[in-house]
Parts: C-alpha cells; structure tokens; sequence
C-alpha cells in the first residue's frame, strides 16, 4: 500500500498602511504599529491598506474584514480625517498647527491589526522676502 502525505498551504494575510503613496508599513497581528508624518496647513495626506501574503506581495484578491476598517483621530482642530465608505482608504487634511493622532483598526479573520500615526500639522510659512525691484512714489502735494 502506498501513502501520501498532503501538506496544507494557508495563506497568512499581511496587512500594511500605505502613506502618500510612498512607504509602507506591515502591521502584525495583535500589535501596534506607531509611526509619525508631518504636512503642512492645507496639504491632504492620502492614507490606504494594503493586504499582502506571506511573500509580501499583494493578494490577489482583497480579503474580506471582518467589519469595515475603523479610523479615528484626536484633534478635529488640528486636522479633518475622512474615510472612504469601505474603510479601505482615508485622507487628512491640515487645518491648524499643531499635533494630531491618527488611528486605525481592522479585524481579518479574527486577528485584530493596529496601527497609529502621529500627525504634525506645521503652519503654512510664506517665503522670506527678497528685494526684486524698486519704484518712485508720489506723495499727493501738500497745501
């Protein structure tokens, strides 16, 4: 008789914060990921999730959340923070100086990743002076 042994693949899900479209961060199962951006008053700070597998590389598929991914943030003074309806992406944008929390939380296949971003939102500074010309002005004649 003649045996075989299967071995069972399973797909680990990986999940990751994508910031501005520039960098990446994992997040692990059950931890917190702290990570910190800065922007100026007025600049929006695209924000999106990434599920990836075990190699890092995107699924082919998005995986299904056990409940739409939650975003929050502590200053709503500091900065407007607005999810997409799927919870799948977010923005925020600068409105005052000063310094802002970003959170957020989702649960796939019962495993809970978390992550935080500590916004600092810098005052808009006008560009320092420089002399380009110089004109004649005319005083309005005196009586």
């Amino acid at each position: 008789m003649r045996w075989h042994y299967h071995r069972h693949h399973h797909r680990h899900i990986r999940v990751a914060l994508i910031v501005n479209g520039e960098f990446a961060v994992e997040l692990t199962p059950n931890g917190v990921i702290h990570m910190a951006a800065t922007i100026n008053v007025g600049q929006t700070l695209p924000l999106s999730i990434a599920y990836l597998d075990q190699g890092g590389q995107p699924m082919a598929s998005t995986p299904f959340a056990d409940a739409p991914p939650a975003w929050s943030h502590t200053d709503a003074t500091v900065s407007d923070l607005t999810a997409a309806a799927d919870g799948n992406t977010a923005s925020v944008v600068g409105l005052a100086s000063g310094a802002d929390t970003i959170t957020l939380s989702v649960l796939v296949g019962g495993k809970s990743f978390n992550a935080t971003l500590s916004l600092t939102v810098a005052a808009v500074m006008p560009p320092p002076q420089v002399l380009t010309s110089i004109e004649i002005v005319a005083d309005t004649p005196s009586l």
